[in-house]
């Protein structure tokens, strides 16, 4: 009877989240281009007081959000990134406690 961790399981983990690390790694510049077409439209929504336009002017806006996305996206990213290679090295970590465990289960066998 399979375990519910067994050490084919952890592998195909380990992959796919190394894939998608990859993927968010490539995906950086398309949020970055992104996030700088969302700065030039932000602007224009409305909010309680007016859109941020009617409160600041378009150029001014534009800066204060520059200055809140240099801050905030770095930071998500970073964050991101490590929480996902913390979680790979977690699984590898399991997975070398399983290879062993179950070396030692079969030199005692």
């Amino acid at each position: 009877m399979p375990e519910k961790n067994s050490i084919k399981e952890i592998e195909k983990e380990i992959e796919d989240k190394s894939k998608a690390l990859i993927k968010l790694k490539k995906d950086i510049p398309k949020m970055i281009v992104l996030v700088i077409a969302v700065m030039f439209v932000l602007p224009y929504f409305p909010l309680r007081r007016g859109s941020l336009i009617e409160q600041y002017g378009y150029v001014n806006a534009i800066l204060f959000e520059a200055a809140v996305f240099i801050i905030a996206i770095p930071l998500v990213t970073v964050f991101t990134l490590r929480n996902m290679e913390q979680e790979i090295s977690q699984l590898e970590s399991d997975l070398e406690i399983k290879k062993r465990l179950e070396k030692i289960n079969d030199k005692e066998v």
